[in-house]
């Protein structure tokens, strides 16, 4: 927890804007971690504030909004973040997390869909996280 006083009084001095989005997003991350979604989400709007089109603040809402089963809010806030991934990876982390999400919901064709996506994305590659989910939704 004194990680994340320290990194508070920071955000709130730092006058350096790239600066202060590093250190929000960092916040942000560190309440997700110690279960405290609702600083979480304060921060990474705090992060959208300086930058709407922000891929991690974005992707850490979806998923904040998915856990309060705010599953609208979590689906705007994920085709927000995929329209705003810069690289492949970050298309593929937002394809599996929401291929969990479909999992979950007991949409299971539309994760199989998706997972396929994701072994395309690696071409020959492993992906144990695919083999995964396919052993527990087979």
């Amino acid at each position: 927890m004194e990680f994340i006083k320290y990194l508070t009084s920071v955000v709130e001095l730092e006058d350096e804007l790239e600066q202060n989005i590093s250190y929000a997003m960092l916040l942000a991350r560190a309440f997700f971690a110690v279960g405290d979604y609702e600083q979480a989400e304060k921060y990474c709007k705090l992060v959208r504030e300086y930058n709407s089109e922000h891929f991690e603040a974005l992707r850490l809402l979806a998923h904040i909004k998915f856990l309060d089963n705010s599953l609208m809010l979590s689906k705007f806030y994920g085709e927000k973040a995929m329209v705003n991934a810069t690289t492949g990876d970050e298309q593929v982390e937002l394809i599996m997390q929401f291929s969990i999400y479909q999992i979950y919901n007991g949409d299971v064709q539309t994760a199989k869909d998706n997972i396929s996506i994701i072994r395309e994305q690696y071409d020959d590659e492993e992906c144990e996280l695919c083999d995964e989910l396919m052993m527990y939704i087979e």
